[in-house]
């Protein structure tokens, strides 16, 4: 093959725990559906379970609370204190601190040298802050004023997380100042709320509280002011009152704010609930179910679980075999239950036209899944607009094709002069099991229209 392979090991892009399933607090865009949720409190024996997954996750990775309060778990800092030293700095927790924490507790949570605890901080009025929070008489500030200086003195990182209302964006600018006073946030990022579909009453709350977009870029002029260049502050003022609407008479059903994934790249995350049950990214793709409870080699399990989820996502974009004979494209597409299978029987031409492309990255996970990326140039030089792009690999006497993932290549499309270009990114995962050494594989991309398939070899611009 004509490009550098890099070799790694697969990892799970993130491990999203909960060691508790209750809440203290019900915050205004929080989008729990608390009346289907039955708390659960994980023991720590069942978190032990998944200690393995350290391994298999990289920085920032391991969530040891997600979208509950851990501290209301009274095993927290046991479990805490169950985690390896060595894998400590890729995990962290959110806590609200609305219960009232001893200094035993804060002590360990800035003991705990994990990567950094999550804080949302709205406010410093006790009067917002409970309806913010849907909380009377609690304990945040006691806790906060203590955990600061003990974090500073054991080391421990805190991020702060801000949501930008109409109700406290005045007090923003003094609220980072103080912020960074008292607290020394490693990171504070402030921003406008997410959108998603919740009940009536959440929506209605969202509409008093999110702002027009002319007030929003007025007032945040100020904030851009307090934060005063500082790179660990973020701003985000995306999300605006008109945007809302315009979501909400459409009624959606997803967060706005989520990127297009690749076929099957987010089976690659691991969620565990309270309860020790748990799936791999969206339960409807994988399909796969699991209770720790009844995992007894968990190191094992997840272990052969991450080939699973690359032969799941590997088939996403795995077409069929090229018959040399016929010169045909056979089984094309994937068979789906209750279908037939189609066949092609286009006559394939290989080009000695080589257009301008790059084959930019090639990594090999496990010793077996190939990810190309790169760009490729022939749909804006071909006359007959193409129906689509394939990748065929010459494995011996026998091609395999496979459709491709379109990305978007501003940079390309730029530098070349070509607005056609700019989606003429690419990405692939491939399977190459029982398939010769990569070395020895051709790689070609080929254009499907009507009449016929077109395949050439890459060649760099």
């Amino acid at each position: 093959m004509n490009a550098s392979v890099r070799e790694e090991k697969k990892q799970y892009e993130f491990v999203s725990i909960d060691t508790a399933s209750p809440c203290n607090a019900r915050c205004i865009f929080c989008f729990n559906d608390w009346a289907n949720i039955k708390g659960a409190l994980m023991p720590p024996e069942v978190f032990e379970k998944t200690l393995p997954l350290l391994d298999m996750t990289g920085y920032d990775g391991f969530y040891v609370s997600c979208l509950f309060e851990p501290t209301l778990n009274p095993d927290f800092c046991r479990i805490l204190g169950m985690m390896p030293e060595s894998g400590r700095n890729k995990a962290f927790f959110t806590t609200n601190l609305v219960k009232k924490l001893s200094d035993e507790e804060l002590t360990a949570f800035s003991k705990a040298n994990l990567d950094h605890i999550n804080i949302s901080l709205e406010t410093y009025d006790q009067t917002l802050y409970d309806r913010l929070t849907g909380t009377k008489g609690s304990h945040f500030y006691e806790n906060l004023k203590r955990l600061g200086p003990l974090a500073k003195e054991n080391g421990m990182k805190l991020r702060l997380i801000t949501m930008i209302l109409k109700s406290n964006i005045d007090e923003l600018p003094g609220l980072i100042k103080k912020a960074k006073e008292e607290l020394s946030p490693v990171r504070h990022e402030l921003r406008t709320p997410y959108y998603f579909k919740a009940s009536k009453e959440q929506m209605d709350i969202a509409e008093e509280e999110l702002l027009p977009r002319k007030e929003l870029d007025e007032k945040g002029r100020a904030l851009i002011e307090a934060a005063g260049g500082a790179d660990n502050i973020i701003i985000d003022l995306s999300n605006d009152l008109e945007s809302f609407r315009k979501k909400r008479s459409e009624d959606f059903d997803t967060h706005v704010t989520s990127a297009e994934e690749r076929p099957g790249s987010a089976n690659f995350r691991v969620r565990i609930e309270s309860d020790g049950t748990g799936h791999f990214g969206h339960r409807a793709e994988t399909k796969e179910l699991f209770d720790l409870h009844n995992i007894k080699e968990p190191k094992q399990y997840f272990s052969e679980a991450l080939i699973r989820l690359q032969e799941l996502e590997a088939a996403n974009y795995f077409l069929g075999e090229l018959s040399e004979k016929k010169k045909s494209l056979f089984s094309f597409g994937r068979k789906k239950e209750k279908d037939s299978p189609s066949f092609l029987t286009l006559p394939v031409e290989i080009s000695e036209n080589r257009y301008p492309s790059s084959l930019d990255e090639a990594v090999l996970y496990d010793g077996r899944f190939l990810h190309i990326s790169g760009w490729e140039a022939s749909s804006s030089k071909n006359n007959a607009a193409p129906e689509e792009r394939l990748f065929l690999i010459k494995d011996k006497e026998r091609f395999l094709a496979f459709r491709p993932f379109t990305v978007k290549r501003p940079d390309v499309a730029s530098a070349l002069s070509d607005e056609s270009l700019e989606t003429s990114g690419f990405y692939c995962v491939i399977d190459t099991k029982g398939l010769s050494r990569i070395e020895e594989l051709s790689l070609y991309c080929a254009v499907k229209t009507q009449e016929k398939l077109t395949a050439f070899e890459f060649a760099s611009s």
